[in-house]
């Protein structure tokens, strides 16, 4: 993982959500078949691992940095210098997925896509100067099509699960 002191791009951050997917891959199987459990060990695990960059950045899970207060961020990362990223993630679950039919994947999943996209907007200073993220993992591409139609940022690649290989979507904004 690359140093965070400062000004980092969203291709870095996902590059870094790339790595912590490879780091537990062999995880991932069990926790998408559990509902909510993924998307709470995906965001543990990034929190996890961003602690870990060089400049000892501070790394904080569910902090109320909205203007509702209500509302909290997934990770929010803050360098020794006062830069902010704020992390929204998604994450594709059994749940989730097209086997509960083609509206629950563009409807819900998107749905609550888009609404992270919109809370990140809600922002306050200081933390609104700083990289804000929504993030998608998908496991499927009947989560991730509707997404990429919607042109926004993705990445591909494989995790391998045994003898299985799955293809893996970050879709981000």
């Amino acid at each position: 993982m690359s140093t965070f002191t400062g000004e980092v791009s969203s291709k870095t951050v996902i590059g870094w959500i790339q790595g912590v997917l490879v780091h537990h891959q062999q995880d991932i199987p069990t926790y998408y078949m559990t509902k909510g459990g993924w998307e709470q060990m995906l965001r543990n695990w990034v929190a996890q691992a961003l602690r870990t960059l060089p400049g000892e950045p501070s790394v904080q899970t569910e902090q109320h940095i909205y203007t509702d207060t209500n509302k909290a961020v997934d990770v929010l990362v803050t360098s020794r210098n006062q830069q902010y990223i704020c992390i929204e993630l998604k994450a594709e679950s059994l749940f989730r997925s097209s086997d509960q039919g083609r509206s629950t994947i563009d409807h819900k999943f998107f749905e609550e896509f888009e609404e992270d996209i919109a809370k990140l907007g809600t922002v306050k200073p200081p933390f609104s100067q700083g990289l804000k993220l929504a993030v998608a993992v998908c496991l499927s591409i009947e989560a991730a099509q509707p997404l990429i139609d919607r042109q926004y940022q993705h990445d591909t690649f494989n995790l391998s699960f045994g003898h299985d290989t799955w293809r893996v979507w970050i879709v981000w904004h």
